[in-house]
């Protein structure tokens, strides 16, 4: 299987703590940058209950009902704060070396190994931005969750259990893969968790005046492929220090785990430093 990459674009900071505490930083969605992101896609899963199509397998004397918990749990989400139906994204790229992302987010860019990737998180989400592809799927997925949460709510007597809570956590990612048209050419693709039972786990850290709340995930460090150094006046300076620290990193994890073929390289962005 051919190994494709994925990049992300961030600043020195977050690269020496990915690399040595081998962690990612997964953040609350919203706290994103774009406020209006996660509202955007649960208006189209909304949208899509309004007419929903019959689904053959549903509980028809509780279809009514699922169609009101999800209304009412998908307006719910996007004004609950931080609770057990937060969702947390880490964003990536399937564009290196790519100037609005250089402007947007740091000079430095981690690239990932998506297929080590996949082995580690089972699945990641690609970012949809088309309008009609937007709509098909939110009507799929509302389907599909009408039917498991009516037969639910035909099993327990009306009441849900897990697999509603598990069918909405499904709509809240998909919800959370839509952005506008105009970020196309970002080609994003998110690992995207919900939190579950694990709010032990949050973290904070402050930006500003806020506290943004994120999730720590261990990975193996062969996921990352290469360190990218953007464009900046002191670049050759920066891939040295880089290099020199990378090269540590490399050795300490061909140590850990006994790859001793692993490489861990240092690039340039090919684009020019305007000052």
């Amino acid at each position: 299987m051919l190994s494709m990459s994925l990049f992300h674009y961030t600043d020195v900071h977050a690269v020496h703590s990915i690399l040595l505490n081998k962690k990612l930083w997964l953040t609350n969605i919203q706290f994103l940058n774009d406020s209006q992101e996660l509202r955007e896609g649960i208006r189209y899963l909304i949208n899509a209950l309004e007419c929903p199509p019959l689904e053959l397998f549903e509980n028809f004397n509780y279809r009514g009902k699922a169609i009101e918990y999800l209304g009412s749990a998908l307006g719910d989400t996007v004004d609950c704060g931080v609770d057990s139906e937060s969702i947390f994204v880490f964003s990536l790229s399937r564009t290196g070396d790519l100037l609005s992302q250089w402007r947007a987010y740091g000079s430095y860019a981690i690239e990932f190994d998506e297929r080590r990737l996949m082995d580690f998180f089972s699945t990641l989400h690609p970012c949809v931005y088309d309008s009609k592809l937007k709509v098909d799927k939110s009507t799929a997925a509302v389907m599909d969750a009408i039917k498991k949460i009516s037969q639910d709510m035909g099993c327990s007597h009306g009441c849900t259990s897990s697999v509603s809570g598990d069918s909405l956590e499904v709509l809240v990612k998909l919800a959370a893969t839509f952005k506008d048209g105009g970020f196309s050419e970002e080609q994003e693709v998110r690992v995207i968790a919900g939190l579950s039972e694990n709010s032990d786990l949050i973290k904070y850290r402050p930006k500003g005046d806020i506290l943004i709340p994120y999730l720590e995930v261990a990975i193996p460090m062969d996921c990352v492929k290469a360190i990218h150094v953007g464009p900046m006046g002191s670049q050759s300076l920066a891939c040295n220090s880089m290099s020199s620290f990378t090269h540590d990193v490399e050795r300490s994890w061909q140590m850990d785990s006994l790859n001793i073929e692993y490489w861990l390289q240092v690039k340039r962005s090919s684009i020019p430093y305007r000052g």
